[in-house]
């Protein structure tokens, strides 16, 4: 199996150029990084679990329009704690931010702009969950574990246009997209948010691929060749403007033969992405997980048999 320091050798070889070969395989590493983020490989697969945690409803609160501190009575404050924080508080209609915990009450993020609540109802729900850094694709549907039944994931867009509102709560049937977290990771909101019972969602991803070091073999699913070809692009193209910035002869016919190497590393990568068995669907994953007792029941059945009522629980 091939190296990335052999592979970079030999593109350097290929070119008679005298870049070195260091250089050489920060390019080769590029341009596998390039081949392996156009598609959903199994060597980057991995399948993820989330915990979705219930509502926090416990015991009442007082909120004072234009103030953004709410006040618990004793049953509410025995519940509270850190983990409050950066979710969602509602006591009428609108959803507040959490932004910090303290003992017998809580700071909102904005002024509770609705009427004064005394001694009313509420609830605390966990909206937004920040995936691994490393998850890259994530797949559709996802599986809730406890009713063996999917959770589409869609835009968070659609989510909006669908429940503007968000005030049901029960088993997940969607997962929304939001965003990036501050460290760069995938946010998703799950809803209806869980009630009575924490849940657990299932889901496949893949990985972003990972930097290949100077003497790591080339993964097995990737022909080094092909890779090569990538290579030489960049050395090409380096050689070309290094004697362009010198004025040396030669620089537009090395531009000009980075260009058509391009196309040339192009078409490589396209006839070359990787043989079928590396590559496998979202269904077929996912179908993995609704095998139970040796009868395979397809994701998203009803509740009709004892059988199934027994699994769900």
């Amino acid at each position: 199996m091939a190296t990335v320091e052999e592979v970079a050798r030999n593109a350097v070889a290929k070119a008679g150029s005298d870049v070195g070969v260091l250089l050489a395989s920060t390019w080769v590493n590029s341009r596998w990084k390039e081949l392996a983020s156009g598609l959903k490989l199994k060597a980057l697969r991995g399948v993820g679990e989330l915990f979705l945690p219930p509502v926090i409803d416990t015991g009442t609160i007082t909120a004072t329009r234009g103030s953004n501190i709410v006040t618990g009575n004793a049953a509410a404050q025995a519940v509270w704690d850190t983990t409050i924080e950066e979710r969602y508080f509602r006591a009428s209609n609108a959803w507040y931010r959490i932004e910090q915990f303290q003992t017998t009450q809580f700071v909102l993020e904005t002024e509770f702009a609705e009427d004064t609540v005394t001694a009313g109802s509420y609830s605390i729900v966990k909206r937004f969950y920040d995936l691994p850094a490393t998850v890259k694709h994530l797949a559709t549907p996802m599986t809730l574990m406890r009713l063996n039944r999917p959770v589409n994931v869609i835009s968070w867009e659609r989510l909006n246009r669908l429940r503007p509102n968000r005030v049901t709560f029960g088993p997940p049937l969607w997962a929304a997209e939001f965003g990036l977290s501050p460290a760069g990771a995938r946010r998703i909101e799950v809803y209806p948010y869980p009630e009575d019972d924490s849940e657990i969602l299932h889901y496949l991803f893949w990985k972003a691929p990972p930097d290949l070091g100077f003497r790591d073999a080339i993964p097995g699913f990737i022909e080094s060749y092909v890779l090569e070809e990538g290579a030489l692009v960049d050395i090409i193209r380096a050689d070309g403007l290094k004697r362009l910035r010198e004025s040396q002869p030669g620089a537009t016919e090395l531009l000009n033969e980075a260009r058509r190497q391009e196309t040339a590393w192009r078409r490589k990568k396209s006839e070359s992405y990787f043989d079928e068995g590396a590559i496998d669907t979202d269904e077929m994953i996912l179908d993995a997980f609704q095998f139970a007792a040796g009868r395979h029941r397809h994701i998203g059945t009803d509740i009709v048999t004892a059988f199934d009522y027994v699994w769900s629980r």
